[in-house]
């Protein structure tokens, strides 16, 4: 997959879902919770991220897909990066891409618009 279009429409459970690999993707610090108490869906959901910002000392587990195939900036970003990336110490690795100079709220808004074209 190289391009992902979300097209309006009546339905809006597509930008749901992408909305709900958004809000995995955030710290846990910054998710609004959302499913039923006491139960918080993103810790039992797994979307296997291969992305991780790192932005103000917050790590947000990320989809290289949605970033280089929504974005020039960030494809480039990733393209030119991954030379040089630190990793977590997951398994897999999961590359790191510390940002500088962006508040986590902003990131949050490009975060959410990048994955559901909402803020």
């Amino acid at each position: 997959v190289k391009v992902l279009t979300i097209e309006p429409s009546g339905d809006s459970r597509l930008q749901e879902d992408l909305a709900l690999l958004a809000e995995c993707a955030l710290p846990a610090d910054f998710r609004v919770g959302f499913g039923e108490l006491p139960f918080d869906s993103t810790d039992s959901f797994s979307s296997y991220p291969d992305l991780c910002f790192r932005v103000s000392n917050y790590s947000f587990l990320c989809h290289k897909a949605f970033f280089c195939g929504r974005s020039d900036y960030f494809k480039a970003l990733l393209e030119d990066h991954f030379s040089e990336s630190e990793e977590l110490q997951t398994q897999p690795s999961i590359p790191v891409v510390t940002l500088h100079d962006i508040s986590e709220e902003i990131f949050i808004r490009v975060l959410y618009y990048i994955y559901s074209d909402d803020t």
